[in-house]
């Protein structure tokens, strides 16, 4: 029995033992609740976010092309014999961590976009027009790359202007009409930082 819970004077218990005995049937209550959450196995861990995560608006978090990171945390996750929840609290730090960096890369492409003048939205789309007329869909993605910045939207706009036009009787209207429709539906900014987003992750 630890000294200080105990009054020599009186002969008795401290009432703060009581207390201290609650706070480690609590505890106890605590670890072994969360032990039960514990799978099984390493795959077993469900890959998620928290309940309790915020989700910015026009963002979301997606596992597909993470394989192996998912692998390897699954293992070390289980090695050390975490629960679900904390599984999933180092999902939602992953996932904080990459709205983070998006928000940076938004608000760069942004930046960009404006440095181009009222007409930088307009010579965006005039240049992705240009380039899906002229190449394959991954083709075009992969140089409106470069459009994440001024230069980049500049070098664009003097190789297509000294290049030949397609003449528009040889354009398929489908293919014309439902790349329009995407250009529309997206802003420059969203669609840049999507661009840059999945060329930054094949790099």
């Amino acid at each position: 029995m630890p000294e200080q819970y105990w009054d020599a004077k009186a002969g008795t218990l401290k009432p703060e033992y009581g207390e201290h005995v609650q706070g480690l049937e609590r505890f106890r209550t605590e670890i072994e609740s969360l032990a039960g959450t514990i799978p099984e196995a390493a795959d077993k861990y469900d890959v998620k976010l928290p309940a309790d995560f915020e989700m910015p608006e026009g963002y979301q978090f997606s596992v597909e092309g993470r394989e192996g990171l998912i692998e390897a945390a699954r293992a070390a996750a289980h090695k050390a014999r975490l629960p679900q929840s904390a599984f999933e609290a180092m999902v939602g730090a992953v996932a904080a961590a990459e709205i983070k960096q998006l928000e940076a890369d938004r608000a760069r492409i942004d930046a960009e976009i404006k440095a181009l003048g009222e007409k930088g939205p307009e010579r965006l789309r005039s240049i992705e027009t240009a380039l899906k007329a002229r190449l394959t869909a991954g083709q075009a993605e992969s140089l409106m790359a470069l459009t994440v910045s001024k230069d980049g939207v500049e070098a664009l706009e003097k190789l297509l202007s000294s290049a030949s036009r397609v003449p528009a009787e040889t354009a398929d209207p489908a293919r014309k009409g439902a790349a329009l429709d995407q250009i529309m539906k997206e802003s420059p900014v969203t669609r840049l930082t999507r661009i840059f987003e999945r060329q930054r992750k094949a790099s």
